[in-house]
């Protein structure tokens, strides 16, 4: 124990080399005896004769041997636990729940260790006391401040991380969870600690007490607690209770009305007029959340009714109803600024200008005057905070208003805005290079006029030459002027021009590309992103050019080719030096790759031995390391593989070894995507010249989507790239189908069902469902004849097809699938029908195929049409 006890000190130490010898000790402490190790560190969390170091890092260290330390707890940690002899898990909680209150550290450790267990236990229905036997904590005498406050930690934690998995586990414990944490809030003994731990508690609940929620009578009893909190004299009580609040807000929109006008705009009218910044943040994040949910509930409302429904849910504008109040505070602390603020640090005057932008996009036209207003009163004010604040003002209403309501406003303040770069406070330069971005953006039309056009690209140029928070601005708003320039210049010709002959940049292309190249060789460009920003226009300068431009193009291409040539041959010697110099390689190879896409093959061809030796150099310098550089570098194979085609077979040799290298380096998840996207345009590049190295590409593939910890984000592309195979190889991937098919309907099968409502799951699910089905109308096509119909070869997935249907018709009934799905799926069922024709007649549901056709005419996407309208012409035929 005495080694136990050194080694937790011992992660705490300033000495790099003991933290991690006492870590490697740890870990191969738990890879020996991971269920005696959590025994240990249960003993020496619970023992209070030990250090308050000692006690905190075994909490820590057990807490992760249970959890993880992932946001939520994943499959295998879940697994892991419930393997572990009853006994010690036993153990381990008790030492838990005897450890709350004799903590000297805070947050307490042994909550978090609670909470863990009980996390997985619980909706397992392995512990079903963890509630009780924590709130027992609480009753008798003896219940200190510091047990209350660890027993509300951990129903924070354990209430927070079981509602994220299933709300209604703790459905039967939530009139006594809400009574004990009520009750700490209220209690006319409790201390500011007490207060605020409850009260965080109980933001964590509210979740899963929809039941008490819904009771007028229960409802009334926890607003009044949470708005009595709000008086509190502790500042941390004050900001917390708003923070729960908000999270109220959030939840239980719809119950609001009651109390919006006598408790909660006094409240937060209030908050975000106080003195400390917190409490101010808070009290606009409330008037944000409200805006969010009512333009949400806008949003839902216009596609119900879209579709012929009533809206389930309508908003009660309070937005509009405050504003004549509300407008006014917003404005004000917009000028809440500090000229040496940190650029990365949340401020009032920030949260204000995000929370007008929002509220603009509810009310709309209404916010104009009384902002226009402000904007003519200020922006030539002589405090340059008022200046700074009329700018940020204008620029957050810019989305939300009508077009014609602000285009007037824009035309007349767009002259002095420009002006105003040359204003003498850096804060209002860099807010005027923000705006004009926004301004490029939203109203093209107006800012690119012959009255406009030339004040702004100088005043853009001159901004170039500010500090890296002003040029990062003005990097931005240049690429936005640059495709803004393209796009006019476009739609003035034929629907399949790609290209316009002149615009209006190419008097200027040469000084702006100059201007943008001394910024790229600026010391600075670590500094308030301005590399990235810099490079990024660099980019769209030469993917949004007039064919005019092309020597500039082609000289700018030579300069950074030169620059990446250089590079290669540089030794950093600090480890700071180092990264500046990976970020310039990646930078470079951003730039080229819209270069190559727009150069000639032939004049490609001239460079590509050049290019393909430096991106090969780096990325045997740096690809098993897994940096952005490397990931850039593979980027401009697959733009050189783009261009070149079967021209670029000279040089698959060389690259080949790269890729099946980063194929195998899954643990740097972003090169390891770079590289299959660039073995993707081989395969299409390439196509029959590939075949020798098929089988040995798709057995990297299939090692890579079954590496168990994978990112998510490689699995879907993996998928594609099967689909390449079939359309590089043809009918010859029958010879694979073997391979492919069975982990095909695997991921099928993995694909069916949705259970989250999370924005990144369901995107993640459409892209998987989207590419499994692309790939299976790629395998389909490689074996069917030109005029798509059956060759002998078909056979081989005539078998599957009955499956894949089925997976659509499942997936169909899914509201969050994608109309990218919806396409795709049309596609493959045109395809069998013209492959198959009768032999699938009694496969293909009439149902399906009008449920397709009817969410096609909904969708408004052109593509999306034509597709279902062929698959159903298809279907007629039959």
């Amino acid at each position: 124990m005495e080694h136990l006890v050194a080694a937790l000190e011992a992660t705490l130490s300033t000495d790099q080399n003991e933290r991690e010898a006492a870590q490697n000790w740890l870990d191969e402490a738990k890879a020996n005896d991971k269920p005696g190790l959590m025994g240990a560190l249960a003993n020496a969390l619970v023992t209070v004769d030990y250090t308050t170091a000692a006690r905190q890092q075994a909490g820590l260290q057990l807490k992760n041997c249970i959890s993880g330390q992932h946001g939520l707890i994943r499959e295998e940690e879940r697994a892991s636990w419930t393997q572990i002899d009853d006994s010690i898990r036993t153990h381990i909680k008790q030492c838990a729940l005897n450890t709350l209150g004799t903590e000297k550290s805070h947050p307490s450790t042994a909550a978090q260790v609670y909470a863990a267990v009980s996390t997985i236990e619980v909706p397992l229905g392995m512990w079903p006391d963890a509630v009780p036997m924590l709130l027992s904590r609480l009753d008798g005498e003896g219940v200190t401040e510091d047990l209350t406050v660890s027993v509300m930690d951990a129903l924070g934690y354990l209430t927070g991380d079981i509602t994220d998995i299933d709300p209604n586990v703790l459905q039967p414990f939530a009139n006594d969870i809400l009574t004990a944490v009520v009750g700490a809030m209220t209690s006319s003994t409790a201390s500011a600690k007490v207060q605020t731990a409850a009260i965080k508690a109980l933001a964590n609940s509210i979740e899963f007490c929809r039941d008490n929620f819904n009771s007028k009578d229960e409802r009334d009893h926890i607003m009044m607690a949470v708005c009595n909190s709000t008086l509190s004299g502790d500042a941390k009580v004050v900001e917390t209770s708003i923070q729960c609040l908000v999270d109220i807000a959030d939840v239980y929109y719809h119950h609001l009305q009651e109390y919006m006008n006598d408790a909660l705009f006094p409240i937060m009218n209030t908050a975000m007029r106080s003195e400390t910044t917190e409490i101010a943040l808070q009290g606009i994040e409330f008037w944000t959340t409200i805006a969010e949910r009512e333009l949400e509930l806008e949003d839902q409302a216009e596609d119900q009714m879209a579709k012929g429904l009533s809206p389930s849910e309508v908003s009660a504008n309070y937005c509009l109803a405050a504003q004549d109040k509300l407008l006014p505070v917003l404005l004000k602390l917009l000028a809440q600024q500090e000229e040496e603020e940190d650029e990365d640090e949340w401020t009032v005057s920030k949260a204000a200008a995000v929370c007008l932008g929002i509220i603009a996009e509810v009310i709309k036209d209404a916010v104009v005057d009384p902002v226009l207003q402000f904007v003519q009163s200020n922006l030539g004010h002589e405090d340059w905070r008022y200046r700074d604040a009329s700018i940020l003002a204008f620029g957050s209403i810019l989305s939300g208003p009508s077009q014609d309501k602000l285009a007037e406003i824009v035309v007349q303040a767009a002259l002095p805005i420009v002006n105003l770069i040359q204003d003498n406070s850096v804060v209002v330069q860099d807010s005027v290079a923000w705006i004009l971005g926004r301004m490029i953006e939203l109203f093209p039309e107006i800012m690119l006029t012959p009255e406009i056009f030339p004040s702004l690209l100088e005043a853009l140029g001159f901004a170039l030459s500010l500090p890296p928070r002003v040029s990062t601005n003005s990097c931005w708003s240049i690429s936005s002027l640059a495709e803004e320039c393209f796009n006019v210049a476009l739609s003035t010709m034929d629907e399949d021009a790609y290209q316009p002959p002149s615009y209006l940049l190419s008097q200027q292309y040469s000084t702006v590309m100059g201007a943008l190249i001394q910024v790229s060789q600026r010391d600075d460009l670590d500094e308030s992103g301005l590399g990235v920003a810099c490079f990024d226009a660099i980019s769209s300068l030469i993917q949004f050019s007039a064919a005019d431009c092309y020597p500039h193009v082609a000289e700018a291409t030579s300069t950074f080719l030169g620059r990446l040539e250089a590079t290669l041959t540089m030794q950093p010697q600090t480890a700071e030096q180092y990264k500046q110099l990976l970020a310039m390689q990646g930078f470079i190879c951003q730039v080229l790759q819209p270069a190559i896409t727009v150069l000639e093959a032939s004049d490609v061809k001239s460079i590509s031995d050049k290019i393909v030796m430096s991106v090969v150099q780096l990325l045997r310098m740096g690809g098993k390391s897994g940096s952005e550089a490397a990931e850039d570098a593979f980027g401009v194979i697959s733009a050189l593989l783009r261009k070149l085609e079967r021209d670029f077979a000279p040089y698959f040799d060389t690259v080949k070894p790269l890729v099946v290298e980063a194929l195998q380096n899954t643990q740097h998840s972003q090169t390891c995507l770079a590289a299959v996207g660039a073995l993707s345009d081989m395969l299409l590049a390439l196509q029959d010249q590939v075949k020798p190295y098929v089988q040995e590409f798709l057995s990297l593939l299939m090692e890579v989507v079954a590496v168990p910890d994978v990112d998510r984000s490689i699995k879907p592309q993996v998928i594609s790239t099967f689909g390449d195979f079939a359309q590089a190889i043809g009918r010859d991937i029958v010879v694979y189908l073997q391979m492919l098919l069975p982990v095909l309907k695997t991921a099928s099968e993995s694909a069916t069902t949705l259970e989250s409502d999370d924005e990144d799951d369901i995107a993640f699910m459409n892209q998987l469902r989207e590419n499994i089905l692309e790939t299976y109308t790629n395998i389909l096509q490689a074996l069917t004849d030109e005029n798509a119909k059956a060759t002998p070869e078909l056979t081989a997935i005539s078998g599957d097809i009955a499956f894949v249907l089925q997976f659509i018709t499942h997936i169909c009934s899914d509201p969050t699938l994608s109309d990218a799905v919806y396409c795709v799926s049309a596609g493959f069922i045109g395809d069998c029908l013209r492959a198959f024709g009768n032999e699938i007649k009694g496969v293909v549901s009439e149902e399906l195929v009008q449920h397709i056709l009817s969410r096609a005419k909904e969708s408004g996407d052109a593509k999306f049409e034509s597709t279902a309208r062929w698959m159903y012409g298809h279907y007629t035929k039959m």
